[in-house]
């Protein structure tokens, strides 16, 4: 669905997808970001909201830094999903 860093691939569910890519590339992973206490990600594409959720999943990011459109849009998956 996406990933964090350019490497670290996730599922919809926010679940690791493993590819050839890990352990080839160095940077933090989301196991990583998940033990510092404060993560802020910034995605402003509404086009990306599918991924943006995904990785809201991951329990990586804290803050997420968007546009209005892209608020929109999750907020509209998430209200759907219930």
């Amino acid at each position: 669905m996406g990933d964090i860093g350019g490497f670290d691939f996730f599922k919809l569910d926010g679940s690791r997808a493993d590819t050839l890519m890990r352990g080839r590339v160095v940077g933090l992973e989301m196991s990583d970001l998940q033990r510092i206490p404060n993560v802020i990600a910034m995605a402003s594409e509404s086009r990306k909201a599918l991924a943006i959720l995904g990785a809201l999943k991951t329990g990586a990011i804290d803050v997420l830094a968007t546009s209005v459109s892209c608020a929109m849009a999750l907020l509209n998956m998430s209200d759907s999903a219930e």
